[in-house]
């Protein structure tokens, strides 16, 4: 094993097969041969009958024997594409949940947003109603002791 490499990306020497993975490859080899096992048995089962259990024993070891190197491929293939496949949806997971959260806050921020304006307003006229409260009771003095009033009235701060 290399030094950059951890234990789950050791191979087995044959076909090359990861060894976290070796148990699903070879139950996927026993499947294979169990069902190939079983057609070659259906297909051949008349001649079963006439060469006995030993003579059919052979014929399908012999029937099946040509397929064994096909079948230690596409267990590999099969396996490997599988594991291609958790690793994509994992991916496409991964970016459906980035951009629900992405969106998640973009709506947060909007509604900060909307909040804070709202806020802002409310500030506004309540600093406004201070002002005119205030300008008015200088306003009503001015006018009871008699004396003139030229003040202008509050203005909104447009500064903002």
């Amino acid at each position: 094993m290399a030094d950059d490499e951890t234990p789950e990306d050791e191979r087995e020497d044959m076909l090359s097969i990861l060894r976290e993975l070796r148990p699903f490859y070879f139950w996927l080899l026993i499947a294979q041969v169990a069902i190939w096992g079983v057609v070659v048995f259906l297909s051949d089962r008349d001649n079963c009958a006439e060469v006995g259990y030993s003579g059919c024993a052979v014929t399908m070891g012999l029937k099946m024997s040509g397929l064994v190197p096909l079948w230690l491929i596409t267990s590999v293939i099969l396996v490997d594409v599988g594991r291609f496949l958790m690793v994509l949806l994992r991916s496409s997971r991964e970016k459906v949940i980035a951009r629900a959260r992405a969106r998640a806050q973009a709506e947060g921020r909007a509604e900060g947003r909307a909040e804070g304006r709202a806020e802002g307003r409310a500030e506004g006229a309540n600093e406004m109603y201070v002002q005119w409260s205030a300008w008015n009771a200088r306003r009503i003095e001015h006018e009871r002791r008699g004396e003139p009033f030229n003040e202008p009235p509050p203005m909104p701060d447009d500064s903002n």
